[in-house]
């Protein structure tokens, strides 16, 4: 695009006349504006071209009027936008089940609870907690870790580690210090070794709890541990005289695999049993002579012939005591892994963890004791849900009527580049303020979206049952009903009543809305099925039921109808919040909706760059200024040749007048010598 502040032409020398007598050729610009003429012809052209810029900066401060409507609109459907987010929680019977969960004895247990947990008192009694399994050397350690070396114990070599499948590769320099240190750090092996320096025990913990959890390596790795740890293999355990068989159908788990066995089984059946999960339980079973069963804390992989040992404890469960197995010591009891055990309300079961699950409840066991758990409606959660929900509405709804009521000033024209340079960035800015104000003054489809959401306020829910709150039997189907009211313009906010997201008075606050909490926290500790009802009942997804719709449901379909025809108007813009400044350049708060971006008025700018396209924008705002960028590209091109045809004609009248001024000075000197000669 040609900048027409570039027309202008220079001085061009050369020329001849007929005489061969050398002339100057004018072009505008040269400084040497009516040279021959003696008329100031740059100032003549550039008047007459300002003249016919008028229509043109007409059509741009048009323009410019119509791109603010358009971001009016968009920001008026980003405030939408963001109070439809809030409204889809509103929608989802979750936001009105949150639970709240006390404890009688929070050093035994505490909880809380997913929507799916029924209200009520839990009896919780902890059996006994989760525990990961540990091993400890079977007498201190007394090498220095730190410069005892792998060569030293393992004859001069390095040496390959497998723990829990995983492979840890050590040089004969590494120290024993750094084999402990590699194995907590491979956090695949699931395993943390340290040494104790207190007892100068070396003790290697799984970080995982639970009768699965467990430390199994292969036998050149135990080999290995047993004689620079001081590690032992853990005692094999032999249940009573299954000669009779079981009595019973019964379960037992053996390193957190569950196996059943059924009534009638001997030692060898349960043997089989047992041994068909030995690769997952590490545990291999012996039938003995007398009728008993061992357990043996290894096994041999049937394919590669390699043995796996044990370095934990054969965890083993056996609630109905079956297998008649030896009890642990007290020592072994705190290191073998085992689930936790726990009995709510009569029923006993486990867990992996120390964080339980029942039913949608989640329960913390801390120690072994009794306490209730007691699970209820958690109104604080809703009434906090309900009161963000009343905010976005608000400060959306007063986004609107300010935009709505705001009067147009047409003494303030969008600024032109020429005078903006004669005024300073608070100026330029306060003028802003002015001329972007009603741009959607008492605009038909802003009002008719108001009425829309202040009428989904006002909805009454149909074939709502009938609650009792604070004695009292009342109907909650409507949003007055639990306490959120319009404000009065008269009397602003009632007594007791606070409007969150109200920054207004009087008849500004129309249709706003303010909130009983005593009312709606009364409402909701009374039936919050019927106020959950009041916001999300859908009959398109309740089949079969005779209520009408709820407010949020309601809303929302509303908000997605009003964001599209806003969308179908002036298009959608993501970031339009962000483009809005709310500061002035001194930092003063600006009034109302923020000053919108805008860009001063210059009839000689490249409009290739000025007018960005957007081939997606096919709102109805977006193609009409899209004429326009036509209509003012064509009127520039108009002007550029009109300015270049005034170029011209001075140009050739003063060159026409210099070659009359070169004849007359000719023939002057030709009469004079003629004159002389005589």
């Amino acid at each position: 695009m040609t900048y027409i502040g570039a027309l202008s032409g220079g001085y061009s020398g050369g020329g001849s006349s007929a005489s061969g007598i050398n002339q100057a050729t004018y072009t505008l610009g040269s400084g040497l504006s009516g040279l021959a003429s003696g008329v100031d012809t740059d100032s003549i052209v550039n008047a007459m071209v300002q003249a016919a810029q008028v229509p043109l900066v007409q059509l741009l401060q048009q323009r410019q009027i119509l791109q603010w409507q358009e971001m009016r609109y968009q920001q008026v459907n980003a405030s939408l936008t963001q109070l439809q987010n809030t409204v889809q929680s509103m929608q989802l019977q979750s936001t009105f089940m949150a639970h709240s969960v006390t404890s009688s004895n929070t050093s035994v247990v505490t909880g809380s609870a997913t929507t799916l947990a029924a209200n009520g008192t839990y009896s919780v009694t902890v059996n006994r907690l989760a525990q990961g399994a540990t091993v400890v050397s079977t007498s201190p350690v007394t090498a220095n870790l730190s410069t005892e070396t792998v060569g030293d114990v393992n004859g001069g070599n390095g040496i390959t580690l497998n723990i829990n499948g995983q492979t840890l590769q050590f040089s004969a320099s590494d120290t024993l210090q750094s084999v402990l240190s590699s194995i907590t750090s491979n956090t695949a092996t699931g395993v943390s070794a340290f040494a104790d320096p207190n007892t100068g025990s070396v003790v290697l913990q799984t970080s995982s709890t639970g009768g699965a959890a467990k430390i199994q390596v292969d036998s050149q790795t135990y080999a290995f541990l047993s004689a620079a740890f001081n590690l032992g293999q853990p005692q094999s355990l032999t249940t009573k005289d299954l000669s009779a068989g079981l009595a019973q159908n019964t379960t037992i788990q053996i390193n957190g695999q569950t196996i059943t066995l059924q009534a009638g089984w001997t030692a060898a059946d349960i043997a089989a049993a047992v041994n068909q999960y030995s690769s997952t339980t590490g545990v291999s079973a012996q039938v003995n002579g007398d009728g008993t069963l061992t357990l043996n804390p290894y096994e041999t992989d049937s394919t590669t012939g390699t043995t796996y040992d044990l370095l934990s404890l054969i965890s083993v469960d056996d609630p109905s005591g079956a297998l008649g197995l030896p009890s642990y010591s007290a020592t072994d009891s705190q290191r073998v892994a085992q689930n936790a055990e726990y009995t709510i309300n009569g029923y006993t079961t486990t867990s992996p963890t120390n964080q339980a699950t029942y039913n949608g409840l989640t329960l913390n066991l801390y120690s072994t004791g009794s306490a209730n758990v007691t699970v209820g409606t958690d109104v604080d959660s809703i009434v906090n849900a309900i009161t963000n929900f009343v905010q976005q509405y608000n400060q959306t709804l007063q986004l609107m009527q300010g935009l709505y009521n705001e009067q147009r000033n047409y003494d303030y024209q969008p600024l032109t580049a020429q005078q903006a340079s004669q005024m300073t960035q608070d100026q330029i800015e306060k003028w802003n303020e002015q001329a972007q104000s009603g741009m959607l003054a008492n605009d038909p489809l802003l009002g008719s979206i108001m009425d829309t959401l202040e009428n989904d306020m006002q909805l009454q829910l149909s074939g709502q049952t009938q609650s009792t709150v604070n004695g009292q039997t009342v109907t909650l189907n409507t949003l007055a009903s639990i306490g959120i009211t319009p404000i009065d313009p008269l009397t602003g906010v009632s007594s007791g009543a606070t409007a969150p997201g109200v920054t207004t008075t009087g008849w500004n606050t129309y249709g706003l809305l303010q909130i009983d909490t005593d009312q709606l926290r009364a409402a909701i500790q009374a039936d919050p099925q019927a106020v959950m009802r009041l916001f999300t009942n859908n009959p398109q997804i309740s089949s079969g039921s005779s209520m009408g719709t709820g407010v949020a449901v309601q809303l929302y379909n509303d908000l997605s109808n009003s964001i599209q025809q806003l969308t179908d108007e002036a298009g959608s813009n993501p970031n339009i919040l962000s483009e809005i400044q709310t500061q002035t350049s001194n930092g003063t708060t600006i009034s109302g909706a923020g000053l919108l971006p805008y860009t001063l008025i210059d009839p000689n700018a490249d409009f290739s760059t000025l007018f960005g396209s957007d081939s997606l924008d096919i709102s109805f705002l977006g193609q009409q200024i899209s004429g326009m960028d036509s209509e003012a590209e064509d009127m520039q091109q108009q002007i550029s040749d009109l300015q270049q045809r005034y170029q011209n004609e001075f140009s050739q009248m003063e060159q026409a007048i210099a070659q009359l001024s070169t004849q007359s000075s000719y023939l002057s000197s030709l009469f004079g010598s003629s004159s002389s000669s005589s």
